[in-house]
């Protein structure tokens, strides 16, 4: 086993020194957490009762509001979170402790096993119904003024390359159609909803245990962030869709099924609405990203199309 480098061993007295004060008992292990951010760095701590905590040293500050709220609505799918004073605040600006949530990534299971789609869809369906728990207003329309209207205008205007007209065709659609999100409940979305941020159970039945990572939450229309599905149901190798693989429409169903059970039923059309924008905004042309190369958004149309293909339908069934 590599030794630490220097400013590791630095990391882990302080994670070490964190954890201490925090739960007021012995220290057993640290080591760094399997899946680093780009910004942050992130080490598990072993106590003496053998249970583990989170240490997380970041370059700047969380919005621990959003924590809060998501923990408020979804309980402990969240981890509770406490920024923490560092005892070297030169060698770590921002320091957080969360709750351990013992699981594995969504990632690292889907699909990956004969049989493993149905697991998936199950726990696709437990998704999209904590999804639905996160609605925290009656209407979007100051979300849709102030930021989904101008977010497709920035892509029109700047993302979408000339030789694409299609793809501006149906982003033009999304911005004359944008109004009918107002009437869709305001929602706390998380924006960097993947497979990586999601946790399952490592033994048992198909069963979501954690989401993660909610600093980049915003509030928006509901079903914004539902736009993700896509990347979980739809087999994607080597920047190549196959959505009609028969685990795609398994998958994406019980999701649909689960997020919209209460949710009124004029309301869904604008549900597949929101997921079309989310596409375009959050995984297409993410904020900042500038004219975009052909091979980057060379699924786009397609992908579009294919939320209507598979959901437009279930929109009708009661």
């Amino acid at each position: 086993m590599t030794a630490p480098s220097s400013s590791e061993s630095d990391s882990i007295a302080v994670a070490e020194s964190v954890a201490k004060a925090h739960f007021n008992v012995q220290i057993v292990s640290c080591r760094l957490h399997d899946e680093q951010g780009a910004y942050s760095k992130t080490f598990v701590v072993e106590l003496e009762d053998q249970s583990k905590a989170v240490v997380q040293f970041r370059e700047s500050p969380l919005n621990l509001s959003l924590y809060e709220l998501a923990y408020q609505k979804l309980g402990n799918l969240v981890p509770k979170i406490e920024e923490k004073k560092s005892a070297d605040i030169s060698l770590h600006q921002h320091v957080y402790i969360m709750n351990y949530i013992d699981g594995e990534m969504w990632n690292s299971a889907l699909g990956a096993w004969p049989g493993a789609w149905e697991d998936d869809a199950a726990v696709a369906g437990q998704l999209g119904e904590a999804l639905s728990r996160c609605i925290v207003g009656p209407d979007s329309s100051e979300a849709v003024e102030s930021y989904i209207i101008p977010r497709l205008q920035t892509v029109l205007n700047e993302n979408i390359p000339s030789d694409r007209p299609e793809l501006r065709k149906s982003v033009e659609e999304l911005l004359e159609s944008a109004h009918n999100l107002n009437k869709l409940p305001l929602s706390l979305s998380h924006v960097d909803l993947n497979a990586t941020n999601m946790l399952i159970a490592k033994r048992g039945p198909p069963q979501l245990i954690g989401i993660l990572d909610w600093d980049l939450s915003r509030y928006l229309p509901f079903g914004i962030d539902a736009a993700q599905i896509r990347y979980m149901a739809v087999i994607n190798r080597d920047r190549v869709d196959y959505p009609t693989e028969p685990s795609s429409t398994m998958v994406a169903t019980s999701f649909w099924k689960a997020l919209t059970a209460n949710l009124d039923f004029d309301l869904r059309e604008y549900v597949v609405d929101a997921m079309k924008v989310g596409v375009i905004i959050y995984l297409e042309f993410p904020e900042g990203c500038g004219e975009r190369e052909k091979r980057e958004i060379q699924n786009a149309e397609k992908r579009l199309q294919w939320f209507d293909d598979v959901f437009r339908p279930l929109c009708s069934l009661r």
